[in-house]
């Protein structure tokens, strides 16, 4: 179920100028400032082997978003401070978890954040 809603999403991401400009955005609400994505493309797996739900590039071609959906599925240990370290360049990028409210709050979710939060690089 998660791996359809990630590619409807990305599909929709990438066909429609609209919808990719809302997330651009979101991706840029208050002063953050991340570089606007240009394309995603969904379950793209990388070196390490890792294999977040979608990835968004930015105009060069740099990862700025990463998507994991949780919708039931466990995050694993490492998980989401491995993407962290998938972000190709020192600028702002962001991890975004897509899960369902009861969710967002389970432990799993919340370690997770403070996970990768520990694993970002800082300036």
């Amino acid at each position: 179920m998660e791996n359809a809603a990630t590619d409807a999403l990305g599909h929709i991401l990438n066909k429609s100028e609209r919808c990719l400009e809302a997330l651009n955005r979101l991706l840029q609400y208050g002063n953050f400032n991340v570089e606007l994505v240009a394309r995603v493309v969904t379950q793209v797996t990388y070196q390490d082997r890792s294999r977040p739900d979608m990835a968004g590039y930015g105009e060069k071609n740099t990862v700025r978003l990463l998507v994991e959906a949780k919708f039931w599925a466990t995050l694993l240990q490492g998980q989401a401070s491995g993407y962290m370290q998938l972000f190709d360049t020192p600028d702002p990028a962001v991890l975004l978890f897509i899960a369902p409210r009861v969710r967002i709050r389970t432990k799993s979710i919340a370690d997770a954040i403070n996970e990768a939060d520990a694993a970002r690089p800082t300036p």
